[in-house]
């Protein structure tokens, strides 16, 4: 910020603006609106904000400038996101802003032949930052929607149905690691509160690997069940998982096993004093 008070207004009294303002939409309107990755109306709004807030922000008056400087690396990220969405590249927005920076620093050079070696690694060093932070801002935006997506992947692949009064089912789809094994247990516990579930059946016949990390959650979701009042069956459990859990060396007395929900749905009646008869 030091240096931008120091050569902000220098920098400024040296630079067309206008002119700068008309290259920078000219090489949009010819690579960004031509591969349809922005439109000329987006280009145009977007040069016009960029420039304002670059003027705004050179010739700024206050020590700590921050609204403006955010707003600026806002839009950069704004624009790349669109670009990206588009089926463009990071190369075409880096494309873009090596373009935006030499156009500015074109003006501090050919500026009445004079010494600006000061001026213009300021502008270097400036926008250098501002890509860093377009790109920050924009990967903790996508990392924000990639973490929704996750969290909705879970609530879709983890649903907790009662069968039958008493016994709730859960079949576990995919890859089982101990972020999802955490997720279920805090999930199947609220269930059994909520319906006072009797026996819960683990069904892992969509389930593709397992590890003995994730088997070790396993069997503290069965520990935990159990000490709320519920039975805990395993069913559907593959030859492959089988014989790795074989292999893990873990004390597996307490799990109640069947090879098929049905089978599973027989010892959970069986348990509740439930016989089904053929009519």
């Amino acid at each position: 910020m030091m240096e931008l008070k120091k050569y902000g207004k220098k920098i400024l009294k040296k630079i067309d603006l206008s002119s700068v303002t008309e290259k920078i939409i000219d090489a949009g309107n010819s690579s960004l609106a031509k591969e349809k990755l922005l439109t000329d109306e987006e280009i145009h709004d977007y040069t016009y904000e960029l420039v304002e807030l670059f003027a705004s922000l050179l010739g700024e008056s206050k020590a700590m400038p921050e609204e403006t400087l955010n707003a600026l690396k806002h839009l950069m990220a704004t624009v790349n996101a669109k670009i990206q969405m588009r089926g463009g590249s990071t190369e075409s927005f880096l494309q873009l802003m090596h373009y935006i920076q030499y156009t500015f620093m074109s003006e501090i050079v050919n500026y009445e032949n004079e010494k600006n070696d000061r001026e213009f690694l300021f502008l270097l060093k400036f926008f250098n930052n501002i890509v860093m932070d377009a790109f920050r801002l924009y990967q903790e935006e996508r990392e924000g929607a990639l973490q929704a997506q996750k969290e909705e992947f879970l609530a879709v692949s983890t649903p907790i149905t009662e069968i039958w009064d008493g016994v709730l089912s859960l079949p576990v789809i995919g890859t089982l690691d101990s972020v999802r094994a955490m997720d279920l247990m805090g999930k199947l516990l609220k269930r059994i509160e909520e319906k006072r579930a009797k026996v819960i059946i683990l069904d892992l016949t969509g389930v593709s690997s397992i590890d003995t990390q994730v088997m070790h959650h396993l069997i503290q979701v069965i520990r935990a069940t159990a000490l709320m009042g519920s039975t805990a069956i395993m069913t559907g459990i593959r030859p492959a998982i089988a014989s790795s859990l074989a292999n893990l060396n873990l004390n597996l007395d307490e799990i109640q096993t069947n090879s098929t929900l049905a089978e599973g749905l027989k010892q959970a009646f069986s348990i509740l004093g439930i016989k089904v008869n053929k009519i």
